[in-house]
Protein backbone atom coordinates (compact mmCIF):
# COMPACT_ATOMS: atom_id res chain seq x y z
CA UNK A 1 0.00 0.00 0.00
CA UNK A 2 2.70 2.70 1.28
CA UNK A 3 4.19 2.06 -2.30
CA UNK A 4 1.02 3.10 -4.47
CA UNK A 5 0.44 5.60 -1.71
CA UNK A 6 3.52 7.41 -2.83
CA UNK A 7 3.45 6.80 -6.33
CA UNK A 8 -0.10 8.97 -5.99
CA UNK A 9 1.48 11.54 -4.51
CA UNK A 10 4.09 12.12 -7.18
CA UNK A 11 1.39 12.04 -9.90
CA UNK A 12 -0.83 13.54 -8.06
CA UNK A 13 1.83 16.38 -7.54
CA UNK A 14 2.09 17.34 -10.85
CA UNK A 15 4.19 14.35 -13.58
CA UNK A 16 2.19 15.44 -16.07
CA UNK A 17 -0.36 13.01 -15.95
CA UNK A 18 -3.53 14.75 -17.34
CA UNK A 19 -7.10 15.29 -16.02
CA UNK A 20 -6.38 13.39 -12.73
CA UNK A 21 -9.86 13.11 -11.07
CA UNK A 22 -12.29 15.15 -13.59
CA UNK A 23 -15.24 14.42 -15.88
CA UNK A 24 -14.80 10.73 -17.39
CA UNK A 25 -14.15 11.50 -21.38
CA UNK A 26 -16.75 9.37 -22.87
CA UNK A 27 -18.63 6.33 -21.47
CA UNK A 28 -20.07 3.07 -22.47
CA UNK A 29 -23.60 2.16 -23.16
CA UNK A 30 -24.75 -0.01 -20.99
CA UNK A 31 -24.82 -3.49 -22.11
CA UNK A 32 -28.03 -5.22 -23.37
CA UNK A 33 -30.52 -6.43 -21.43
CA UNK A 34 -29.80 -9.99 -20.26
CA UNK A 35 -25.77 -9.81 -20.73
CA UNK A 36 -24.23 -11.13 -17.95
CA UNK A 37 -21.89 -8.21 -16.23
CA UNK A 38 -20.17 -10.72 -13.95
CA UNK A 39 -17.06 -11.34 -14.18
CA UNK A 40 -15.60 -14.91 -15.09
CA UNK A 41 -13.90 -16.44 -11.80
CA UNK A 42 -14.66 -13.61 -9.64
CA UNK A 43 -16.37 -14.86 -6.10
CA UNK A 44 -19.73 -13.47 -6.60
CA UNK A 45 -19.60 -11.83 -3.00
CA UNK A 46 -16.54 -9.83 -4.44
CA UNK A 47 -17.49 -8.58 -7.64
CA UNK A 48 -19.91 -6.47 -6.65
CA UNK A 49 -17.84 -4.61 -3.76
CA UNK A 50 -15.16 -4.42 -6.61
CA UNK A 51 -18.21 -2.79 -8.68
CA UNK A 52 -19.52 -0.23 -6.56
CA UNK A 53 -16.11 1.09 -5.21
CA UNK A 54 -15.04 1.53 -8.64
CA UNK A 55 -18.02 3.22 -10.02
CA UNK A 56 -18.46 5.52 -6.84
CA UNK A 57 -14.96 6.34 -7.75
CA UNK A 58 -15.17 7.27 -11.54
CA UNK A 59 -18.65 8.58 -10.97
CA UNK A 60 -20.08 6.16 -13.63
CA UNK A 61 -23.16 3.57 -13.23
CA UNK A 62 -22.11 0.03 -12.67
CA UNK A 63 -23.97 -0.87 -15.69
CA UNK A 64 -20.89 0.93 -17.60
CA UNK A 65 -18.66 -2.10 -15.87
CA UNK A 66 -18.39 -4.60 -18.43
CA UNK A 67 -15.34 -6.99 -17.63
CA UNK A 68 -14.23 -5.52 -21.44
CA UNK A 69 -14.59 -2.02 -20.60
CA UNK A 70 -11.55 0.19 -21.07
CA UNK A 71 -10.04 1.57 -18.26
CA UNK A 72 -8.21 3.85 -20.26
CA UNK A 73 -9.93 4.80 -23.62
CA UNK A 74 -13.77 3.36 -22.15
CA UNK A 75 -13.52 5.50 -19.00
CA UNK A 76 -11.44 7.57 -19.33
CA UNK A 77 -9.12 6.54 -16.34
CA UNK A 78 -5.82 7.84 -15.78
CA UNK A 79 -3.03 6.69 -13.89
CA UNK A 80 -3.49 8.68 -10.50
CA UNK A 81 -7.68 7.69 -11.24
CA UNK A 82 -6.00 3.58 -11.27
CA UNK A 83 -3.61 4.78 -8.16
CA UNK A 84 -6.19 6.16 -6.58
CA UNK A 85 -8.62 2.81 -7.33
CA UNK A 86 -6.05 0.65 -6.02
CA UNK A 87 -5.59 2.46 -2.30
CA UNK A 88 -9.38 2.33 -1.95
CA UNK A 89 -9.27 -1.44 -2.79
CA UNK A 90 -6.08 -2.05 -0.45
CA UNK A 91 -8.43 -0.49 2.26
CA UNK A 92 -11.77 -2.67 1.25
CA UNK A 93 -10.10 -5.81 0.88
CA UNK A 94 -7.50 -5.83 3.56
CA UNK A 95 -4.90 -6.91 0.53
CA UNK A 96 -1.56 -5.41 -0.78
CA UNK A 97 -1.46 -4.27 -4.49
CA UNK A 98 2.24 -3.67 -6.50
CA UNK A 99 2.73 -1.52 -9.03
CA UNK A 100 4.11 -4.09 -10.62
CA UNK A 101 0.07 -5.77 -10.67
CA UNK A 102 -1.12 -2.59 -11.20
CA UNK A 103 0.63 -1.85 -14.76
CA UNK A 104 -0.90 -4.96 -16.02
CA UNK A 105 -4.77 -3.84 -15.85
CA UNK A 106 -6.33 -2.51 -18.74
CA UNK A 107 -9.92 -3.43 -18.34
CA UNK A 108 -12.71 -3.74 -15.38
CA UNK A 109 -12.06 -7.36 -15.70
CA UNK A 110 -8.35 -7.18 -15.23
CA UNK A 111 -8.97 -5.43 -12.59
CA UNK A 112 -11.50 -7.73 -10.62
CA UNK A 113 -9.12 -10.58 -11.99
CA UNK A 114 -6.07 -9.41 -10.01
CA UNK A 115 -7.80 -8.59 -7.05
CA UNK A 116 -9.18 -11.83 -6.76
CA UNK A 117 -6.18 -13.20 -7.32
CA UNK A 118 -4.75 -11.18 -4.65
CA UNK A 119 -7.45 -12.45 -1.99
CA UNK A 120 -6.89 -16.18 -2.93
CA UNK A 121 -2.96 -15.80 -2.25
CA UNK A 122 -3.85 -13.90 0.86
CA UNK A 123 -5.88 -16.61 2.40
CA UNK A 124 -3.31 -18.99 1.08
CA UNK A 125 -2.00 -21.05 4.73
CA UNK A 126 1.69 -20.34 5.29
CA UNK A 127 3.66 -23.89 4.52
CA UNK A 128 4.36 -26.00 7.86
CA UNK A 129 8.29 -25.86 8.97
CA UNK A 130 9.65 -29.40 9.20
CA UNK A 131 10.04 -29.63 13.20
CA UNK A 132 13.57 -30.36 14.59
CA UNK A 133 13.45 -34.16 15.86
CA UNK A 134 15.50 -36.61 17.87
CA UNK A 135 14.86 -39.93 16.07
CA UNK A 136 15.51 -42.84 17.85
CA UNK A 137 14.81 -46.40 16.82
CA UNK A 138 15.77 -48.76 19.97
CA UNK A 139 15.26 -52.55 19.01
CA UNK A 140 13.42 -55.26 21.43
CA UNK A 141 15.08 -55.69 25.02
CA UNK A 142 17.51 -58.49 24.89
CA UNK A 143 18.68 -57.91 21.17
CA UNK A 144 21.75 -56.17 20.88
CA UNK A 145 22.28 -52.16 21.57
CA UNK A 146 24.27 -52.06 19.04
CA UNK A 147 20.87 -51.94 16.61
CA UNK A 148 19.76 -48.91 18.34
CA UNK A 149 19.58 -46.30 15.59
CA UNK A 150 19.99 -42.81 16.35
CA UNK A 151 19.91 -39.32 14.34
CA UNK A 152 18.99 -35.60 14.65
CA UNK A 153 17.12 -34.13 11.82
CA UNK A 154 14.23 -31.99 10.34
CA UNK A 155 11.08 -34.38 9.91
CA UNK A 156 10.12 -33.96 6.57
CA UNK A 157 7.58 -36.12 4.70
CA UNK A 158 10.65 -38.10 3.25
CA UNK A 159 13.08 -37.65 6.38
CA UNK A 160 9.51 -39.46 8.28
CA UNK A 161 9.47 -42.01 5.55
CA UNK A 162 13.71 -43.29 6.32
CA UNK A 163 12.70 -43.52 10.10
CA UNK A 164 9.97 -45.78 9.48
CA UNK A 165 12.11 -48.13 7.28
CA UNK A 166 14.79 -48.16 9.89
CA UNK A 167 12.45 -48.76 12.61
CA UNK A 168 10.70 -51.83 10.24
CA UNK A 169 13.63 -53.42 9.85
CA UNK A 170 14.83 -53.32 13.36
CA UNK A 171 12.62 -56.18 13.52
CA UNK A 172 10.11 -57.65 16.19
CA UNK A 173 9.76 -56.24 19.28
CA UNK A 174 11.39 -52.54 18.35
CA UNK A 175 9.49 -49.18 19.00
CA UNK A 176 10.28 -45.85 17.73
CA UNK A 177 10.90 -42.72 19.97
CA UNK A 178 10.24 -39.01 18.75
CA UNK A 179 11.33 -36.08 20.38
CA UNK A 180 10.22 -32.64 19.56
CA UNK A 181 13.10 -30.01 19.88
CA UNK A 182 12.67 -26.37 21.28
CA UNK A 183 9.36 -24.96 21.53
CA UNK A 184 6.10 -26.85 20.37
CA UNK A 185 3.93 -25.63 18.62
CA UNK A 186 0.09 -26.53 19.04
CA UNK A 187 -0.91 -29.46 16.72
CA UNK A 188 2.88 -29.83 16.16
CA UNK A 189 2.41 -34.04 17.73
CA UNK A 190 -0.18 -34.76 16.15
CA UNK A 191 0.93 -33.86 12.63
CA UNK A 192 4.22 -35.62 13.73
CA UNK A 193 2.25 -38.94 15.05
CA UNK A 194 0.00 -38.93 11.58
CA UNK A 195 4.02 -39.33 9.53
CA UNK A 196 4.13 -42.33 11.49
CA UNK A 197 0.66 -43.91 10.81
CA UNK A 198 2.18 -46.82 8.88
CA UNK A 199 4.32 -47.63 11.66
CA UNK A 200 1.68 -48.26 14.43
CA UNK A 201 -0.71 -49.94 11.90
CA UNK A 202 2.30 -52.42 11.87
CA UNK A 203 2.62 -52.98 15.46
CA UNK A 204 5.55 -50.86 16.15
CA UNK A 205 4.72 -48.45 19.34
CA UNK A 206 5.59 -44.99 18.40
CA UNK A 207 6.47 -42.49 21.61
CA UNK A 208 6.53 -38.75 20.73
CA UNK A 209 7.11 -36.26 23.10
CA UNK A 210 8.32 -32.90 23.92
CA UNK A 211 12.25 -32.32 25.07
CA UNK A 212 11.66 -32.14 28.57
CA UNK A 213 10.95 -28.63 30.44
CA UNK A 214 14.47 -29.41 32.64
CA UNK A 215 16.90 -29.54 29.30
CA UNK A 216 14.75 -26.18 27.73
CA UNK A 217 15.49 -24.02 30.88
CA UNK A 218 19.51 -25.08 31.13
CA UNK A 219 19.50 -23.64 28.02
CA UNK A 220 18.50 -20.50 29.26
CA UNK A 221 20.83 -17.60 29.79
CA UNK A 222 21.40 -16.64 33.05
CA UNK A 223 19.48 -13.50 34.62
Amino acid sequence: MEMVAAQAERLAGGSGVPGGGGARAGTLLAPPTGMSLVVQGAPAAIEPRIRRLVAERLGVTPEELIPEASLADGLAVDSLDLLEIAIAIEAEMGISVSERRLEAVRSYGDLVAMVTSLLAESRRPEPVAAPAVLARVVPAEGATRRGTVQRALLLTPYAAETVTEEALHAGPGAYLEIRLRGRVAAGVITRVRALFARLVERGVPVHVEPEPLTHLAGTRPAA
